[in-house]
């Protein structure tokens, strides 16, 4: 017995000396990558270290009206994190704030829904989709681009500070680059605002086939 345990204290005497001799790492050092650690985003300041020192008249500048209030979100001093603007009327923020990908995405899935809902509720029976459920739906879109508007937004004018950046020009050219860059486009909004109208035309054309197929096939009661 004295021999067995002589070995084992010499054992973790030995795990005790490799685990805390010079040069040597864990298994989670080897798995993490060299270089700084990225910061995660808390919902308030810039997504991307390309805006991170990013100054008032760039954020001015590239944010365009109602600056005031997203600077507030960027440098994290404003009391609220929620977007109102995105959350009534979010349809027509997202082009307005040049989020063309994400209006895009936004569209596609208001529409796909509505057709699916209505398939949906055709199938069960139902003359039209209840109203509640309509409700939910609407609701549950504005709780996502009022609640992540402002990441979505920030990310994108992250990137457009690095470009801006990157074309090495002069002060003043550089904020009017970031204007161009930046800014609103009210016309853009009213433009998507027609390309969801006809997408709702189209989505109507898919929903009456679709009824004349059940009718048809004797599937709608």
């Amino acid at each position: 017995m004295g021999v067995i345990k002589k070995s084992f204290e010499a054992f973790l005497s030995h795990v005790a000396h490799c685990r805390h001799s010079p040069g040597r790492t864990t298994g989670a050092e080897r798995r993490r990558p060299p270089g700084p650690r990225r910061r995660r985003y808390n919902g308030r300041t810039p997504v991307s270290p390309a805006g991170e020192d990013a100054t008032d008249a760039e954020l001015e500048a590239v944010f365009g009206p109602r600056a005031a209030y997203y600077v507030g979100q960027w440098r994290g001093t404003a009391s609220r994190r929620s977007n109102w603007a995105a959350f009534f009327w979010s349809g027509f923020w997202l082009p307005y704030r040049r989020l063309y990908t994400v209006a895009l995405l936004f569209y596609a899935a208001v529409v796909g829904t509505t057709i699916l809902t209505e398939l949906v509720f055709r199938l069960l029976g139902y003359s039209e989709v209840p109203h509640f459920v309509d409700r939910l739906g609407d609701l549950a879109f504005a709780l996502a681009v009022g609640g992540w508007g402002n990441r979505w937004y920030f990310g994108h004018i992250s990137k457009v500070l690095a470009e801006a950046r990157a074309m090495g020009l002069g002060p003043d050219e550089h904020l009017r680059e970031l204007a161009r860059r930046g800014g609103t486009r009210p016309w853009h909004a009213v433009g998507f605002g027609l390309l969801f109208f006809i997408a709702f035309l189209a989505a109507g054309l898919v929903l009456a086939v679709g009824e004349l197929v059940m009718e048809g096939s004797g599937l709608k009661r």
